[in-house]
């Protein structure tokens, strides 16, 4: 059964995000729900769910400092008013990062990749599958000829006869032997 823990400082909305998750995923054990970054990190430490649901702007250590502190070791995702810390978040390792007000159908993506990989759902193809497919080697093809237009004239020029491109305002020149 996949543990987790909700870490989030506002009342109101880790009982939103409690009724959701179980309305969502009933097999989820909710192990513990904290209201600051400390609490939660000793909280982490001592539980070791399978995930956090952790918000950014907590007391006394952001979501950000406790995911500094426990990367590698769950599985976290961000549920956030702030939508400018995500490039760091998934620097530290985040799955996911859910902006709030909470999407319901945003958050079933969410739970469906943490239960991808918890293992839940075997990959289509097996990974021996994919192992014992020899590479295929794709034919390189090279451009043989252009086509450049020439005052009304459209003509056919191959690539041997072109010495250089040159930018010329809004066109582009195809040097020849014979321009």
């Amino acid at each position: 059964m996949p543990t987790a823990i909700l870490a989030e400082d506002e009342p109101v909305l880790r009982a939103e995000l409690r009724e959701t998750l179980s309305a969502l995923w009933p097999e989820l054990d909710i192990l513990d729900e904290t209201d600051n970054g400390v609490s939660t990190l000793n909280s982490i430490k001592a539980l070791t769910p399978d995930v956090v649901f952790l918000d950014i702007n907590m007391p006394r250590l952001t979501g950000l400092e406790v995911a500094k502190a426990i990367q590698g070791k769950t599985s976290i995702v961000f549920l956030t008013a702030y939508n400018q810390h995500a490039l760091e978040a998934f620097d530290l390792g985040a799955l996911d990062y859910l902006v709030k007000p909470l999407n319901r159908g945003r958050l079933v993506q969410t739970i469906e990749r943490l239960k991808n990989q918890m293992g839940k759902i075997q990959p289509a193809i097996p990974n021996a599958v994919w192992d014992s497919m020899a590479p295929v080697k794709l034919e390189q093809k090279y451009l043989r000829w252009i086509q450049a237009s020439v005052g009304n004239l459209l003509r056919l020029i191959t690539t041997d006869e072109i010495y250089f491109f040159q930018a010329d305002a809004k066109y582009t020149r195809v040097v020849t032997a014979n321009t």
